[in-house]
């Protein structure tokens, strides 16, 4: 599909799922219709490219689709964390270990410049500032 990532297409394919099955999704009761409505905002369209049927999802006239948009990339980052799944918990094994080696640093000290604290912008003046 032209602009439209694999990922993408699966998760609305997901979202389009109740129309051929039963699919059960709990969500905040704070959500408004708008919420929904945006969810919904596009639809699957069938063209034909060299007597080949082509499906697209295509964003309904005068639709907004942040809310469906969001929902894509948030489901393709989860799988992309699962996939990475080991190589994170390695990493963070890794870190752990760096982190026990070094042990705890008082922070660095920092000398502070009476001139600097004490300049009043704009006038021109040095106050007195402890």
């Amino acid at each position: 599909m032209p602009g439209t990532s694999p990922g993408a297409t699966c998760e609305k394919w997901d979202l389009a799922a109740p129309a051929f099955q039963q699919v059960a999704e709990h969500v905040g009761a704070e959500r408004t219709t708008a919420y929904f409505a945006q969810l919904l905002s596009e639809k699957l369209v069938t063209t034909y490219s060299r007597g080949t049927p082509v499906r697209e999802w295509r964003r309904k006239e005068g639709m907004r689709g942040e809310v469906l948009d969001c929902r894509v990339y948030s489901v393709a980052g989860l799988q992309a964390l699962i996939a990475m799944r080991p190589s994170l918990e390695r990493e963070c094994e890794r870190i752990e270990m760096l982190a026990a080696k070094v042990g705890h640093h008082a922070p660095p000290n920092v000398s502070h410049s009476r001139w600097m604290n004490a300049w009043v912008f704009g006038s021109g003046l040095m106050v007195g500032c402890d």
